[in-house]
């Protein structure tokens, strides 16, 4: 019984051990390329932000109740 346990144990260990490996590399891989892509869009993040703004300004134009922006404009 004990030759059989260690025979299971043998396979099971030489089969995760090559899987552990490719998984390790592949999780760093994986890291890399999410690294880079957050390197890569930190100026699209800043252009984002500019984009949204210009958008609130729009919506509160559009949105404005009839004449609020002109008494706005006028008051300034």
């Amino acid at each position: 019984m004990e030759l059989y346990v260690l025979l299971v144990f043998g396979v099971i260990s030489s089969a995760a051990l090559p899987l552990g490996i490719v998984w390790l590399v592949q999780r760093g891989k994986l890291e890399r390329a999410l690294l880079q892509v957050q390197v890569a869009s930190a100026p699209d993040a800043a252009r984002l932000d500019r984009i949204e703004s210009r958008l609130a300004t729009l919506e509160a134009i559009v949105t404005d109740t009839p004449g609020q922006l002109a008494r706005d404009i006028a008051a300034l």
